[in-house]
């Protein structure tokens, strides 16, 4: 019996310790980096006892915020709000309804969640159409926590009137009243109090939100939140961005994206204009592999995109060595590419809000930056790298004057269709073949030729000759 005993406490003292508790932070504008921790710290809680998001946020950008509130949704266990320093503002509001329970610690606030735009002048109030969306979410977020919408709705919806009285049950009835911007709200109801003036946005203080039945207590500290929810003793698991997250959401930066694209385009066209570099190309692969494998991890993009734009790097290659003067492959090819880049830089196929739009804008930047280095790289290429020592390293200086062998096209060189060569040079598909005593730029025909390989010339359009493999030289 004694032993049945011990078991029994070791086997319960052993289960209390294997509580696991999750703490994530959100701090900061809300953006895309943002999103990524919280769907790993989602993940990462699978089996834990319960989530706890750290809170301290101005806002963001609201679809960053939207995805934030669908991650916490999937959550497993019981999700905690727990709102620190300047608080929960704006997008930090909608994100906070997504969880369980919100507790806020002294002196912070929460609400002031109507979507804004930045201008020149300030930030501007969005049309209803945003209002309309924002009022819906924050209602559904309520409903699904089992919270008074009416207070989340009056975070967002200055034309919301928020009234008070007491129920039957001697507990305090919140409503809202819905008024026509400069309109009279109705008569207050017998024992009906006004707690929120229309034209105002809801933000509460820690003892309002308490008073008002939206947080079970103001904690000082996280111990008092896992007190709160029963996990004092539990195991603390704290998340924080690793250095890759870090990396990924600087590397999406418009201007960081902006240039990514243009060395992943550039060292590509640098490549096929010098053919044998090899670093061009290579540099080239690798940044937009950075482009593209951050824009996905982030989440903005998905695999799709990238495929999207391969396709079209193949189809370009098509048109220019495989079947070139088509036009058809290579206005496909550019259009697949344009398009995939489009959609790994917003996210979105086509913009219904404004912080959809928003996003064009900042693709408009990263596409800006990508086109106005490109062309500089251009200029300096072709006018400014001719004139340096390291041009020489690269290009060919020797004359190829006629007593070395080298002559230029004339009224007979149709007699030559038929000789019979070496590849003096790599072909790709254009270099140099050797015909006897004479060397023609020639191109090859729907392949790379090494030098050594022996050509044939199977036609001459201009100065242009076109070679093919042979068996022997003659």
């Amino acid at each position: 019996m004694m032993r049945a005993l011990v078991v029994l406490v070791l086997a319960l003292s052993s289960a209390a310790q294997a509580a696991r508790v999750v703490v994530c932070p959100i701090t900061g504008m809300i953006d895309d980096g943002v999103a990524a921790v919280v769907d790993r710290a989602v993940r990462e809680a699978s089996e834990a006892d319960a989530l706890v998001f750290e809170i301290d946020t101005p806002g963001g950008l609201v679809d960053a915020a939207v995805r934030v509130t669908q991650s916490i949704a999937k959550a497993s266990c019981p999700t905690v709000a727990y709102i620190q320093g300047m608080g929960a503002i704006s997008a930090g509001a909608l994100i906070s309804f997504a969880c369980t329970t919100i507790v806020m610690a002294p002196g912070t606030n929460i609400g002031a969640a109507t979507p804004v735009t930045v201008t020149p002048e300030g930030m501007t109030p969005l049309g209803e159409k945003e209002v309309s969306y924002m009022r819906a979410k924050m209602r559904a977020l309520a409903e699904s926590t089992k919270r008074n919408p009416a207070i989340g709705e009056a975070m967002v919806d200055k034309d919301i009137e928020l009234r008070a009285k007491t129920g039957a049950d001697g507990k305090k009835e919140i409503t809202a009243v819905y008024t026509e911007e400069g309109g009279k709200p109705p008569d207050l109801a017998p024992g009906e109090t006004v707690l929120l003036p229309a034209g105002k946005l809801l933000t509460l203080t820690p003892n309002e939100a308490l008073e008002n039945g939206l947080i079970p207590l103001v904690a000082n500290s996280l111990d008092d939140v896992l007190r709160h929810i029963g996990k004092e003793k539990a195991e603390i698991l704290q998340i924080t961005p690793t250095w890759a997250e870090r990396i990924f959401r600087w590397l999406t930066n418009p201007v960081v994206a902006g240039l990514l694209l243009m060395f992943g385009v550039g060292g590509l066209y640098v490549e096929l204009k010098t053919p044998g570099l090899g670093w061009a190309g290579l540099i080239g692969l690798s940044c937009l592999a950075l482009f593209f494998g951050a824009h996905v991890i982030i989440g903005i993009a998905e695999w799709l995109d990238v495929l999207l734009v391969a396709a079209g790097i193949a189809l370009i290659l098509a048109e220019v060595f495989l079947i070139p003067g088509t036009t058809v492959f290579g206005g496909v090819g550019i259009i697949c590419v344009l398009a995939g880049i489009y959609m790994s830089l917003t996210g979105v196929t086509i913009p219904t809000y404004s912080w959809e739009y928003e996003r064009l804008r900042g693709a408009a930047i990263s596409l800006t930056v990508a086109g106005t280095t490109f062309a500089l790289l251009v200029y300096g290429m072709w006018k400014l790298f001719p004139h340096t020592p390291l041009y020489g390293r690269f290009v060919q200086q020797h004359v190829q004057a006629p007593a070395a062998g080298y002559v230029v096209q004339t009224e007979n060189s149709q007699a030559a269709i038929g000789l019979k060569g070496v590849a003096v040079s790599m072909l790709r598909p254009s270099g140099r073949g050797r015909f006897g005593e004479t060397s023609y730029q020639v191109v090859a025909r729907g392949e790379y030729i090494p030098p050594g390989t022996p050509i044939v010339i199977v036609q001459v359009d201009g100065n242009r000759y076109v070679v093919e493999r042979t068996e022997e030289v003659s």
